[in-house]
């Protein structure tokens, strides 16, 4: 708790530094699979990884995109039915010029505003089969101490979660959305 507000913190105050290199995603999605394997153990759940992607490799912090793959992950598991599967799929994306807001309300800007064309990105979701989140959720639940109204499980949680994850994808100019699977369940979309 104490590390994921100071994490917020930092990013507030505009101190929270990015060290970038380049790795590949999908060897990152998969150990950290294996580190939170215990916990799939646990519930009896199923790991699945689809890559339909040319290219997995990004450029950004490793230590900080491996925090919001586990923070997504782990929350795949905890809203999860024993004995569900959850996928993970990599994909092609186009990224074109984007305003996201970031906190403090301020604009970060995507793109150049004088370059209207687009570049190719990667698209990783992040898909459960558990309760879903209310659709007038969808966003809120990326504000801090936030957790959505449906969760009734016991799972626990600070709410802090995904806060920082937004936070973090922002600062790497990406965007972050939660959405629902057309059955049941809950998909994020990196």
């Amino acid at each position: 708790l104490i590390d994921e507000l100071l994490d917020l913190s930092k990013r507030d105050a505009g101190h929270m530094a990015l060290h970038p290199t380049t790795f590949d995603t999908l060897a990152l999605v998969r150990e950290v699979g294996d580190q939170l394997e215990s916990l799939l153990l646990k519930r009896k759940l199923k790991l699945k990884v689809r890559n339909s992607a040319n290219n997995t490799q990004i450029s950004a912090d490793k230590e900080r995109i491996s925090q919001v793959i586990c923070n997504l992950l782990s929350n795949a598991i905890k809203f999860s039915p024993d004995e569900g599967t959850i996928r993970i799929e990599f994909a092609e994306a186009e990224w074109g010029k984007v305003r996201i807001r970031v906190a403090g309300g301020r604009p970060a800007v995507g793109r150049r505003s004088d370059d209207n064309g687009s570049i190719s990105g990667l698209s990783i979701s992040f898909i459960d089969q558990g309760i879903g989140i209310p659709t007038d959720e969808t966003e809120s639940i990326f504000d801090k101490f936030v957790q959505s109204s449906a969760t009734k499980s016991g799972a626990g949680g600070t709410g802090l979660g995904l806060a920082i994850c937004r936070a973090i994808v922002a600062q790497h100019r990406g965007t972050i959305v939660a959405k629902n699977n057309t059955g049941d369940g809950a998909c994020f979309v990196v």
